[in-house]
Parts: structure tokens; sequence; C-alpha cells
């Protein structure tokens, strides 16, 4: 004690001393660097001593590992004192002990601090690396990831760097994209102490998603630098070529919510999907590293939520469904982490969340095709009349931005209450519109009933062209709508995979390997097959965590799946398209920048007159150009 004592009268009269020569207009020249005052105001030989007497208080404080007390002390060095010669150091002490996780709220007041103190430091400061990338981490606690990482790769920030701020550093690395690590290595400067780390993390990241080359050359790179520690460590097994193999091999969980215990219908459903699980894991070979853990909600969508949670526990990394809207939405909204979901069946998914995805919800693909031809062949303007809700709406917006951002005019989107059967107020308003063309893009149990209204209001005789959606061409339409009203119809449909399909002939093999029966299925193992193949494909390149693995699925291009050619397309699965004419119910081609063809029919004769009008005749409805006679006029007589 009397040691300590002795001390800090040496410091407070060292103080007070360098205050009188400082005012005394001596020449003699500082030994030491110049202190870092807070304020330019005029202070007393009393105020120094004070503030030094608090100071050293307040250090003394924190090596006790009392931060609290060792901040509010030097808080009030900062607050009283601000132009005495140890307010700096005061600040500088403040946001150490409030600048740690167990200050809890009073992070930000560090964070404060620190933007007052930095700008007062001078560059050759040893305390400009620590003061920034303390900013920075505080602005990681504070949410501000952007803003952080900036503050992290200050190119002032050039001194050795302790582990356990490395850590934090590498935590956020983890958990971005290779795209968003790549931007970040292309700006990183030259001299700061984390870029070495940042470079050995995006090898690691490239090399989980299977670039070994840019990976080694990265990881070369880091160790040229000087990189230490683990870092090091996982660069030198980057650079061998065939690294983190223990993490490749590491076994795999796939988890599947399904109503196994639900009524017989659902029952029935989930076995299904279950049979196109089970075969997607044969067709990728990964039998021996992927663990199929199924979780039954009864049918209950209030389970979802803690079903994914225990999904998450059991350390899945993606889940296959809940099959229906309601429990996806349910799942999603509980799930921790961003772990992907992939539901077969689901007619929809939750908005404004990410890693949430159906293979029934509403498909970007077929209005995007559809939207590019109708540009190209200068459809003219177009009404649209749709559900209010539900997917077909989706589609009714889709296709109108699309439509516009090329250069198309969308005069009106005319919504139904789902469930109508007569629509003749959208079909009058739609040709009061005078459009081009009307866009039904309707569900297939509505095709049926507005098909034949739209003939029996005239549309076609009207000169007024008829598009669809991929309600048009599914099968139950083709079989149950008349031909007078398919027609010279455009439709956008996806492409409908068959036998010979690379994708599904994979998907049947699997299916007759593994279950050791010919395939007599439906749509339903298809479904349950590509939902858990496109969880697969991401694992198989590389990733092995859910955040890598939602990564990886937002990069699926045309994977080539049971049920059409897949993409991840702005967080949805969107499939393949053709634009296709119908002819009768034959589909053809739609030919690149051609519209179907206006028939006429010729006026009849007068018989008061016994003469023809003049003129091509009445119109009659559109061909498909490539089999519309070339006179364009077809004859009753």
């Amino acid at each position: 004690m009397m040691k300590r004592l002795l001390l800090q009268l040496i410091v407070v009269l060292l103080v007070v001393s360098g205050c009188t020569a400082a005012g005394s207009g001596g020449s003699e020249e500082p030994t030491g660097p110049a202190p870092v005052r807070l304020s330019d105001s005029e202070t007393s030989n009393r105020d120094e001593a004070d503030a030094a007497r608090l100071y050293l208080e307040a250090r003394d404080h924190l090596e006790m590992g009392d931060w609290q007390a060792a901040g509010d002390v030097a808080g009030s060095v900062v607050d009283r004192f601000p132009a005495t010669r140890v307010s700096g150091d005061a600040l500088w002490l403040y946001v150490q002990a409030f600048g740690r996780l167990e200050a809890g709220g009073r992070q930000g007041e560090a964070l404060d601090g620190l933007g007052r103190l930095i700008p007062l430091l001078p560059q050759d400061d040893r305390r400009q690396s620590e003061a920034r990338l303390l900013r920075a981490r505080l602005l990681i606690e504070a949410g501000r990831r952007g803003e952080a990482l900036a503050a992290a790769l200050d190119p002032r920030i050039d001194r050795s760097i302790a582990e356990e701020d490395l850590a934090w550093f590498r935590e956020v690395l983890d958990g971005m994209s290779v795209a968003e690590l790549e931007a970040l290595v292309a700006r990183a400067p030259a001299g700061n102490t984390l870029v070495p780390t940042l470079w050995v993390q995006t090898a690691r990241a490239m090399r989980l998603e299977g670039n070994s080359a840019a990976a080694i050359a990265l990881a070369e790179r880091a160790m040229q630098a000087g990189v230490r520690g683990v870092d090091l460590e996982l660069a030198q097994q980057l650079a061998q070529g065939d690294p983190l193999q223990e993490e490749l091999d590491r076994h795999v969980i796939i988890a599947a919510i399904l109503p196994q215990s639900g009524s017989p219908s659902m029952r029935r459903l989930a076995a299904e999907v279950e049979e196109g699980i089970r075969a997607a894991i044969e067709a990728a070979g990964l039998g021996d590293l992927v663990e199929l853990s199924i979780l039954d909600d009864g049918g209950d969508p209030g389970t979802a939520a803690s079903l994914v949670q225990a999904a998450e526990r059991q350390g899945a990394v993606g889940v296959v469904g809940p099959l229906g809207a309601a429990a996806l939405a349910q799942a999603a909204s509980a799930r921790s982490s961003s772990m992907a979901l992939v539901s077969p069946t689901s007619f929809d998914i939750p908005a404004g969340m990410e890693g949430v995805y159906s293979l029934s919800a509403f498909d970007p693909g077929g209005v995007e095709a559809l939207a590019q031809w109708s540009a190209s062949a200068r459809s003219g303007p177009v009404a649209i009349i749709h559900p209010s809700f539900g997917s077909s709406a989706e589609e009714a917006r889709a296709f109108a931005q699309a439509y516009r951002e090329r250069g198309g005019e969308v005069l009106r989107l005319l919504p139904y209450d789902p469930g109508t059967t007569f629509f003749e107020t959208q079909i009058r308003a739609a040709i009061a519109l005078r459009p081009a063309a009307v866009l039904l893009p309707i569900p297939v149990e509505d095709v049926a009933a507005l098909a034949p209204q739209v003939t029996f209001f005239g549309l076609d005789t009207l000169g007024i062209r008829i598009m669809g959606t991929g309600g048009w061409t599914d099968p139950v339409t083709l079989d149950g709508v008349s031909v007078r009203h398919l027609t010279g119809v455009v439709a956008a449909t996806p492409d409908r995979p068959r036998a010979g399909d690379a994708g599904w002939d994979r998907f049947q093999s699997a299916y007759e390997q593994f279950y050791r029966r010919t395939f007599r299925g439906s749509a339903i193992q298809a479904l349950g097959y590509d939902a858990t193949s496109l969880l697969l494909a991401a694992v198989q390149s590389g990733a092995r965590t859910p955040e890598a693995l939602n990564r990886a699925m937002d990069r699926l291009q045309r994977f080539s799946g049971a049920t059409g050619a897949l993409s991840v397309t702005d967080g949805r699965i969107a499939r393949t398209h053709d634009v296709v004419c119908f002819n009768g119910r034959d589909m053809l081609p739609a030919l690149p920048g051609r519209l179907p063809v206006l028939q006429y029919r010729a006026y009849p004769r007068d018989p008061e007159t016994d003469s023809i009008p003049e003129g091509p005749g009445r119109k009659a409805g559109f061909l498909c150009p490539q089999v519309a006679p070339r006179d364009t006029v077809i004859n009753p007589r």
C-alpha cells in the first residue's frame, strides 16, 4: 500500500511540474510524446493534480478487475477535467473498461468515446490500431456490420493483434458468402494486420464450395504475408491442395418435417414425399454421408416451430418440409439460424424470410419467359385478369413488372376473388381498355370456367390476343377444355419432364433401385425427390453448415431435377419455361418476334343485292403463325 501511495504522489508531482514548466516560458523541449487533451481550455495545477489522482485510481480499479468502477472514475476525469494532460488517457481507459462484452448496454458509451478519441490520437500513437479495432468490434455488437468491416480493414490498423480480437473477426467472416468475401479482399488495404486472416477465411470458403485453385493461391498469399496462429495452420492445410477433407467427410444430417401420424390422406402424402427423399439420397450416392432425420408434425401446423428447433439441435444443415404453407411459415419464424427449408408442396412461402423455398409456390420463370417473348414480338398494351391472391396474383404482378422493364405497357390489373365462376365484370373492363392482348395467369381449376367466357364475350373476335401461364398447359386443361377456346392462345409452360429426360430418368432409376419395384407413383414423389436433391447439391458443393448450405442454394442454376430444370432466382425456385402457341391441343413453339395471326371470315352474301360486302371480313380469332394460311382469310362457303 505504501508503495502505491508513493507512486501516486510521484505521478502527481510530475504532472504539476510539467504544467509549471509549460507555463513558465522556458525553452526546454518536452522529452515524451505530447499528451492528448480533450479540450483546449485553460486548466490549473490543482485540476491537473486532481485529474492525475483520479486517473491513477481508475487504473487501479481496472488492474484489479473492477471494470465498472474503473470506467466510472475515468469518466469523471473526462467530464470534469477535459483540458488536463491525462484527459486523453482517461478516455482511453474509459473505453477499455466499457468496451468489453460484459459491459452490456454501456458498450454504446464506449463506442461514442472512441468516436471522440480516435481523431485526437497522433498517427504514430501506439493506441491507433487498438482503438480502431475496438471500435470495429463494438460496431459489430451494435449490428452495424458494414461499418464494422470498413473499420476493421482500416490501413491504420497495422500493429500486432491479440488472438481474441482475431476470433470475433473470423466469426463475422464465417457468416459471409464467397462473393461478399471476395469483394472485401478486392478492397482490403495492404499492411492491415487483419487482411491475412481475411485471405485465409476467404480461401476456406472457396475450398468448401469447390474452388480449390483459388483457395490454394489465396492461402499461399496469406502465408507470404506472415499469417500466424490458427490462421497459419489453416493456410498450410489449404495450400496442400487436399485440405478440409475431415470437414468435407463429416456426417451430414438432413431433416424432414412430415405428417406421418396425421389423417390417412396426410399419411399417404408423407409416405410419398419420404419415398422421393430416399430416392434422392440414393441418386446422389450419399447414403454413407447423409443421415435422414424424420420429424412427425402429425399434420398440425402448430408443432412446426418446435420441430425445426429440434432439427437445429440435432445439427441438421437443411430441412425438407413442412408440407403446408401455415406450417412452413411457423417453422421459418422459429429458426435461430438461416437453415434452409425446402417444401415440396406448399403453395406459398412466407414473405421477407431468407432460406425458405417451395417447389409448388409461385415460379417466376414462366412470367419472365412470357414477358421476354411479348416484348420481343411487340405484343402491345396488355390487360391482366387474375385471382386476387395466391401464386397467380404473384404471377400477374411479376409479369407486369417484367414487361414494363422491357418497354411494354400494362394497362390495368383486374383481380377477382378466388372461387369466382362468372367473369363478365373483369372481361368487359378489359375490353373497355382496348388492349392488344389479355393475360390470364390463372390456376388450372379456373381455366375451364374462364376460357369459354373469353370466347363468349368475343375477345378473340375483337382482335384481342389471349396469353396464359402454366395453368393453360396443364394436362387437366388439355383434356377438359375445348379446342375452340385453346387455339391461338400463347402460354408459358414449364419444361415437363418425361421418359428420356436426364433428370426424370435419374429419379426413376434411383427410386426403382432403392425400393426394388417399378415406379408407378405420382408427382409427389418427384417433388420430394427434387426438394431433397437441391439440398444435396449444396452439400456436394462442400456446404457443411446451415449458413454455407443456404448460400450454396442461392447459387444453384439449371439443376436437372425430376420436375424440370431448377434454378434459384431471387429466393425462389424457378423452372425453365418455354413459350408455346396452341394449335388445337398441340403446343407449337412461339416463334421469336412473331405474334399469332388474326383470321378473318368473309362477309356472307347479301341476299337482297346478291353481293358480298367489301373488306376483309369479320375477325375470327387467331392461329399460330406457322400454320396460318398465307392470305389469313378463312372463307366458310
